[in-house]
């Protein structure tokens, strides 16, 4: 068993999550990737968003590898650098003609948030179950809800790691790949709007991302912040107290036979 699918198995089975963790690794040629990885134009004779490609990966446990020619998603292609425009203003223009900002400065202030690798750093990248990885992987997304996600971040604090997170609501997915990847830093993401609308995130689920190395601290020790006090996921419900009585029982109180 590699240390990758070890560390993938114990997150899964100590948070059940739902789906499988995965990571992203950026590379500069389709050469690099994976046998068996899985092309959306090779392989099914379309082309997709990154979105769907991270979400088929951790529900069908595919490898899936992309570059410019296997996504259709144009504003992710920009933010991962595989293609450059001939006007910058133009993410402003579309992001206008989708009314995300009341003016042109709201819509600006948004894009800003947007990370965007140089062009041709890569020419693609491939996403697989954490498991699967033989090499380190870019990034690590793991799909979860707010109580699953509050533990991992509860087990970053533990081993001293900051958890940073700022929201746009809009290619998040994306956000969070690039962002670990450019900056190492940990956080939790707001899956966007074509994450829910293409790639059938469900309305429950954020994403935690981190670099690899931020999640080799923390794997073991995931049931240990809140341990003593019986903090674990699910979360435990207290249960020891006594409720208030609605009407109809206390109807049925003074009914009861006096022995």
């Amino acid at each position: 068993m590699t240390k990758f699918k070890e560390i993938g198995d114990k997150i899964s089975n100590t948070l059940r999550l739902k789906t499988l963790p995965i990571g992203i690794k950026f590379v500069k040629s389709s050469e690099e990737f994976p046998e068996g990885t899985m092309r959306p134009t090779k392989n099914f004779g379309i082309r997709i968003c990154t979105c769907q490609a991270v979400n088929i990966s951790r529900r069908y446990g595919w490898i899936m590898g992309l570059t410019n020619e296997d996504i259709k998603c144009i504003p992710s292609s920009l933010m991962y650098g595989f293609v450059e425009l001939t006007d910058p203003k133009a993410v402003v223009e579309a992001m206008k003609a989708m009314e995300y900002g009341e003016d042109d400065e709201a819509i600006e202030k948004m894009v800003e948030k947007l990370p965007v690798l140089p062009f041709g750093k890569n020419e693609g990248m491939y996403i697989a179950p954490l498991g699967m990885f033989q090499s380190t992987p870019d990034s690590v997304l793991i799909y979860c809800e707010p109580a699953q996600a509050m533990r991992l971040v509860q087990a970053s604090i533990y081993k001293k790691i900051d958890v940073i997170s700022t929201y746009v609501g809009v290619a998040e997915s994306c956000r969070a790949g690039i962002e670990v990847y450019k900056n190492k830093t940990t956080g939790i993401y707001l899956p966007g709007s074509g994450d829910r609308a293409f790639a059938m995130t469900a309305d429950d689920e954020l994403v935690w991302a981190t670099p690899f190395e931020h999640l080799q601290k923390i794997w073991a020790i995931l049931e240990l912040p809140g341990q003593k006090v019986g903090l674990r996921y699910p979360i435990p419900t207290y249960l020891l107290f006594e409720p208030f009585a609605p009407p109809a029982w206390t109807i049925l109180e003074e009914k009861i036979k006096k022995t």
